[in-house]
């Protein structure tokens, strides 16, 4: 187990109700009485204990934890491509031979779906959760991403231990990790997940819901036999490519009462079950499947992290947003809208931090199978031994003959191909040649009639990035309306 070094944290657990419990760690010693529902919690100050024990009493009896760590504790969160294993990553094979015990620790959240009245959960064959340390052994089971990021904080820190927390699940929408109770507080957002949600499982019985997952899972076997029958028939096609004939796998799923993709769903059993841990900060990489409304995901951003900060009682907890990776989906321009959100909270929400990897990804793939470039960027930003973000235009001159773009996070902007941006005039985009000064300025010429009213770059789905900082770190891609 890992706790934040240097950082005042909670211990919770439960006992009898309304039953004192005493907490000792080390020499500190805290003491709380527990509610009704035998629920408790105790906070300590900040500690910088290299290892210690945690033990908790009450008039029934004790418990302990041995083995307890102090270091970095980091919340890695969101959907698949942060959830991807390493035992899926493609260089798995080749590190689990080299790799060495290390003073690293994961616990993984248990994927409670739903959770009955009773207690019992779905799906009920979940493993216990526990902490493990990364070994030859584990890391199959730990987020490729968030192995890439460690090997790289150990890296930077070399004397500290790293824990990672890792609460995710596939396929959802940021509307599944808040509670139901800041949607509704919010007409658009209502508009959008509340009330859909209500009119698919409103009036329907077991046997519709039961009929509904039935046609949707032949829809799924119907596209594999086609994907499979094209990779036969073209064994040299790349599923990137198969896809693009085939189509996509069907997502998602018909909704249910009990469905993990429901609105507030994996906020109720799987964010509430860590509410009591301290982190230094938080690792969210999501969006891709808020692409069908990309025009409310700045509201929905924002909103879990006011939540998730108000839930964690830290409200200056440091967020780390990864900016989409590259992916042609429908529809068009929805990444490029869902990057753009991104962008604006994190110029806009204090100790929100960018993370750019949109110069990766694969075009027909949304899983891409190496997650090594993306996750040791992430790591070197939040180490913050650089930079603390993504460079990203901050401020636009308008000038009679030229736009002057300003970048920060940068000394220098260096371009490794053709640089284009697009510029709006009269509602028509068109393409300009960007030119570079040597320092972190980047010059579009214009006619001095040309009165353009936005600016844009690497602004679709599936862009290519061309502008990078002196430390290899991509410009973000943006869309920027000038006031004229």
């Amino acid at each position: 187990m890992v706790l934040p070094r240097n950082k005042a944290f909670h211990i919770a657990g439960f006992a009898r109700s309304q039953a004192q419990v005493t907490v000792n760690i080390g020499q500190n010693c805290q003491s709380a009485q527990a509610n009704s529902d035998g629920k408790w919690v105790v906070r300590f100050p900040a500690m910088h204990d290299e290892l210690v024990s945690i033990t908790a009493k009450s008039a029934e009896g004790q418990c302990s934890v041995q083995n307890v760590h102090f270091g970095q504790v980091h919340l890695l969160a969101g959907q698949s491509n942060i959830e991807y294993q390493l035992v899926d990553d493609q260089e798995y094979n080749q590190l689990v031979k080299q790799i060495k015990k290390q003073s690293a620790y994961f616990y993984n959240v248990p994927k409670v779906e739903y959770q009955n009245a009773d207690g019992s959960v779905i799906p009920e064959d979940l493993a216990r959760p526990q902490w493990q340390q990364v070994t030859p052994e584990t890391i199959g089971e730990l987020s490729a991403i968030g192995f890439y990021m460690l090997q790289q904080l150990l890296h930077d820190f070399p004397d500290q231990v790293i824990g990672i927390v890792d609460c995710y699940k596939g396929g959802t929408s940021a509307s599944s990790w808040l509670p139901q109770s800041v949607l509704k507080a919010d007409s658009e957002l209502k508009a959008t997940f509340i009330v859909p949600f209500e009119q698919q499982v409103t009036g329907k019985t077991a046997v519709d819901f039961k009929k509904e997952l039935e046609a949707y899972q032949k829809k799924v076997e119907i596209h594999n036999v086609k994907l499979a029958a094209y990779l036969k028939k073209y064994p040299e096609a790349t599923l990137s490519q198969a896809k693009d004939t085939v189509g996509h796998t069907p997502w998602p799923p018909p909704m249910t009462p009990k469905s993990f993709l429901r609105p507030g769903g994996l906020y109720e059993t799987m964010v509430l079950t860590i509410r009591h841990y301290t982190f230094n900060d938080v690792v969210w990489y999501q969006g891709e499947n808020d692409a069908p409304n990309p025009q409310v995901y700045p509201k929905l951003l924002e909103a879990l992290i006011l939540n998730w900060r108000d839930l964690l009682a830290d409200r200056a907890l440091p967020f780390y947003i990864v900016q989409l990776p590259g992916y042609a989906d429908e529809p068009k321009d929805a990444w490029a809208m869902i990057r753009q959100a991104q962008l604006e909270i994190a110029q806009a929400v204090p100790d929100v931090h960018l993370i750019s990897i949109s110069d990766t990804g694969d075009e027909h793939n949304i899983h891409p199978a190496s997650k090594r470039k993306p996750g040791t960027r992430i790591g070197q930003i939040i180490s913050g031994l650089q930079y603390s973000d993504t460079p990203f235009v901050f401020k636009v001159e308008i000038h009679r003959e030229r736009l002057i773009l300003f970048v920060n996070h940068a000394a220098t902007v260096r371009e490794t191909g053709t640089t284009t941006m697009e510029v709006c005039i009269t509602g028509k985009w068109y393409e300009k040649r960007v030119q570079l000064t040597g320092r972190n300025e980047i010059t579009i010429a214009k006619s001095a009639d040309e009165n353009i009213e936005s600016v844009r770059y690497a602004y679709r789905n599936y862009p290519k990035l061309t502008l990078y900082n002196e430390q290899d770190l991509p410009v973000a891609p943006f869309k920027i309306k000038l006031s004229l």
